[in-house]
């Protein structure tokens, strides 16, 4: 093994393929990662439960760390315990919760076990299908949350492409001071407590494990990932990155349809 002895890999867009496959290629190069004494974790915004399973197909779910979820706000050990969780402030997330419903855009919230939705539609049926997991239809959110002071670990609105920068400007303004958000997809628009985030969760992996950044590697494609790829010793970015992922990037690899996590890591981190 090299110098990078953890890797921090984001999982949509990034380890599997467009129609969200990980190629032979891609696991058995991971496996031998693993082999060869290296620690390998999927750091995404999925839940914890959706981003697991992976873990048995990449040979990683006995190490203490597998998974990093939630944009870094939950970290599970391998017996299911929780590590390290952050939640947004409350009102924060009423805040953003009411935002989203006043301006007519679908949006729904995390919590520990559940998608909370307002009602079931295409779009969360659609996300249960593709994430596998659980909904659970509670009404108006802001006001499930509200009466039952509910935690949340992270709120998603669904937007239209063509208004992505009219939201960020828009919460530019707004100035909440304890958030994090950022667009995780081309419609995802993404909050997340000021003390979680992909970079959050490689601060708090590299404190459970006892190692140094400039010993992790990560890799990303999205907003979400340009904290985690700056943090690291090595950021990587996948050639079908955003271009301002690109730009904050040690590197560019093949994309995720061409096996360019594996690629990678064949070339930095296995004496060949």
């Amino acid at each position: 093994m090299k110098k990078y002895k953890v890797i921090l890999c984001d999982f949509d867009g990034t380890l599997a393929t467009t129609d969200k496959r990980l190629t032979d290629y891609t696991v058995s190069t991971i496996k031998e990662y693993v082999k060869r004494g290296g620690i390998f974790i999927i750091c995404t915004g999925r839940m914890h439960v959706s981003a697991v399973e992976y873990t048995k197909v990449l040979g990683t779910e006995h190490q203490k760390i597998s998974v990093v979820s939630m944009q870094g706000a939950w970290i599970k050990d391998k017996n299911g315990e929780t590590l390290n969780s952050v939640y947004l402030e409350h009102e924060t997330a009423l805040k953003v919760l009411e935002y989203f419903e006043n301006a007519g855009e679908y949006v729904h919230i995390y919590c520990d076990d559940a998608v909370l939705v307002e009602e079931y539609n295409d779009i969360n049926l659609n996300y249960q299908k593709l994430c596998n997991v659980p909904l659970k239809k509670v009404g108006k959110i802001s006001d499930y949350v509200r009466k039952n002071h509910h935690k949340c670990l992270k709120v998603l609105a669904v937007i239209p492409p063509e208004k992505v920068s009219y939201y960020l400007s828009e919460f530019d303004k707004m100035n909440l001071p304890d958030v994090k958000y950022f667009m995780a997809s081309r419609s995802y628009f993404e909050t997340v407590s000021k003390y979680a985030g992909k970079e959050e969760g490689l601060r708090e992996v590299c404190k459970i494990l006892g190692v140094d950044k400039s010993e992790v590697m990560a890799f990303g494609d999205n907003g979400n990932d340009m904290g985690m790829i700056e943090e690291a010793g090595f950021g990587v970015a996948v050639s079908n990155a955003r271009e301002e992922v690109k730009k904050v990037a040690d590197y560019v690899c093949e994309s995720n349809d061409e096996d360019g996590v594996a690629k990678t890591i064949r070339k930095y981190c296995f004496d060949e």
